[in-house]
C-alpha cells in the first residue's frame, strides 16, 4: 500500500500527517530558538510535476534528520506510471522552501526519497496553496498570492526551479491551517 505518484491521496499519506502533526507542536514550543533551526542555505533545484500529487526531497539523510524525519510507517513505496518506475520512501518531512523572501511554501509530509532522480514539487499541491503556474511559449513562472514572481525553467519539456530549504514555522498562519486540517482528517 503506496502512495501513488498520481492519483488520490491514500491511507499511507494520512497516517503521516499525524507524526507531522505532532512534530510541528513540538517545533512550535521551541519557536524561541529559530536561530537555530536548518537551512540550507544554498538553493536546491526541483521539477515541478502535473502528474504528480506528492512532493518528494532527494536529500541527503542528516538533512532530512534535521528537518524532523518521520519514518515511513508501511512499505515506502511510491509507485509511477512505468513498469519498474517504483521508488522506496524512508519517511516524510515537514518543512518550508523559500524560493524568494517574499514566495514560500508549507511542505507538508513531503516524502524522503533520496534515491529520487529529481526532488519535485506536484503542480496540484503548489495550485491548492494560491500559485498560479503560468507556462507559455513567452513566459514559464509561478506567481505567488502575494503576487511574488519566480521564473522557472524549462529543459527538454520539463519545468523546474530552485528554492532553498527551511524548517517549517507552525506559528505562520498557512503552516497552522495546514496541519489543522491533516489533524481534522484523523479524528
Amino acid at each position: 500500500a503506496g502512495v501513488a505518484a498520481t492519483g488520490g491521496i491514500d491511507s499511507l499519506h494520512l497516517s503521516r500527517s499525524t507524526s507531522c502533526l505532532r512534530e510541528a507542536h513540538a517545533i512550535e514550543a521551541k519557536v524561541d530558538q529559530d536561530h537555530n533551526k536548518p537551512s540550507s542555505s544554498k538553493k536546491m533545484r526541483f521539477m515541478i510535476d502535473g502528474g504528480s500529487n506528492t512532493n518528494i526531497l532527494k536529500i541527503n539523510q542528516s538533512q532530512a534528520e534535521a528537518f524532523g524525519l518521520s519514518e515511513a510507517d508501511d512499505d515506502g513505496v511510491i509507485s509511477g506510471f512505468a513498469v519498474g518506475s517504483a521508488m522506496s520512501m524512508l519517511g516524510t518531512v515537514c518543512a518550508t522552501l523559500r524560493f524568494t523572501p517574499g514566495a514560500c511554501i508549507d511542505l507538508i509530509d513531503a516524502c524522503y526519497v533520496p534515491k529520487a532522480r529529481h526532488s519535485i514539487l506536484s503542480e496540484s499541491y503548489l495550485v491548492d496553496r494560491g500559485v498560479t503556474i503560468v507556462k507559455s511559449c513567452k513566459r514559464q513562472s509561478m506567481i505567488f498570492p502575494d503576487q511574488s514572481e519566480v521564473e522557472l525553467e524549462r529543459v527538454n519539456g520539463l519545468y523546474f526551479c530552485e528554492a532553498s530549504l527551511e524548517c517549517l514555522d507552525p506559528t505562520r498562519t498557512a503552516a497552522m491551517t495546514q496541519l489543522k486540517e491533516i489533524g481534522r482528517a484523523h479524528v
